[in-house]
């Protein structure tokens, strides 16, 4: 019996310390994620601090990269998804090379949504694209209004963590969110709404170098915006030209369009609220948006005034719709 139980105890501790080896060598099976917080801005209120305006759903796509600085050809990247909902969530490996390599070499980045990216030319000085779409679709979960799914553009960039398996990694909001809420007496119901900056793209095929991406340094630039001073202008300038930073792509455009499906209702008294996600300082000389009902009407609203959208911030817009019908 001594023997047996000998031999069990052997087994059970051959069994542990093969699992063991297996837990150090899987160093990139999953790792934890933490949405951006939120401040939101309107011109008919001071800014408040917000958190849990967004949450990781079930099936989110997180893009992980490993990234060699000196050279780009060692770098690799790995799809990863949520398994769960909330603001702190496990995200599990699915396919890419980064399953081998998940010893860091120069540093983690993280991007959402993942299934955004294209990486095809990363071995090229760590180079990936961002597509922005121009048309987002509007949601709503347990009746309230929620951002539009896969169109809020996260980024976590770590210097710290030796290895992604366990890991925690904060997500920081690299894009804002224009915030309509309108109110209607007459009761419309809207179809679609588009909003156009008027001059530069807040669409497109971004490209970016991925070591070079600091979300910390954009939004310093973003919040200190200023285009008419020379001083902001240069350092603007070599941050973009160290980036890589450049847009293109058959979606380039000045214009992101909402799609509401059936149609949203509006009332008289409460406000419904219509998110969409944007780029980091989109609006800075204004905006035009054009609503479209479902009973061919429609409204224009323009402004030549500054009201740009800053990242991780939401910015509100209250208005009485049935004020800027113009048929």
């Amino acid at each position: 019996m001594n023997k047996i139980l000998k031999g069990i105890c052997m087994v059970a501790l051959v069994a542990l310390a093969f699992t063991s080896c297996n837990k150090k060598e899987n160093n990139a099976e999953s790792f934890y994620g933490t949405v951006g917080d939120f401040t939101v801005e309107s011109d008919d209120m001071d800014k408040a601090y917000i958190n849990g305006a967004m949450l990781f759903e079930a099936g989110d796509e997180v893009m992980m990269y490993n990234i060699d600085n000196t050279n780009a050809a060692n770098s690799v990247y790995g799809m990863y998804t949520s398994n769960s909902t909330g603001a702190t969530v496990q995200f599990t490996y699915q396919n890419g090379p980064i399953a081998n390599n998940g010893n860091k070499m120069d540093a983690f980045f993280a991007f959402y949504p993942g299934g955004i990216v294209d990486n095809s030319d990363l071995a090229n000085e760590n180079r990936a694209i961002f597509s922005i779409s121009k048309v987002q679709t509007y949601r709503e979960v347990n009746n309230m209004s929620v951002l539009p799914a896969n169109s809020m553009a996260m980024a976590s960039r770590d210097n710290t963590h030796s290895t992604i398996e366990g890991a925690s990694f904060k997500f920081q909001n690299i894009m804002g969110v224009l915030c309509l809420k309108l109110t209607s007496a007459s009761g419309k119901t809207v179809r679609s709404m588009t909003v156009t900056d008027p001059v530069r793209p807040i669409t497109g095929d971004v490209h970016l170098k991925i070591h070079k991406v600091d979300p910390n340094t954009l939004t310093s630039l973003i919040n200190t915006y200023n285009p008419d001073e020379e001083a902001f202008l240069a350092n603007l300038s070599a941050y973009v030209q160290e980036a890589g930073y450049y847009v293109d792509g058959a979606n380039k455009d000045n214009t992101i369009s909402l799609n509401c499906g059936n149609g949203v209702k509006l009332n008289n008294s409460k406000a419904k609220e219509f998110y969409i996600c944007v780029v980091p300082a989109a609006f800075y000389k204004g905006f035009s948006i054009e609503v479209n009902f479902t009973d061919n009407t429609h409204a224009v609203i323009t402004t030549n005034k500054n009201k740009m959208v800053k990242p991780g911030v939401i910015r509100n817009f209250s208005l009485p719709i049935d004020s800027y019908i113009i048929d």
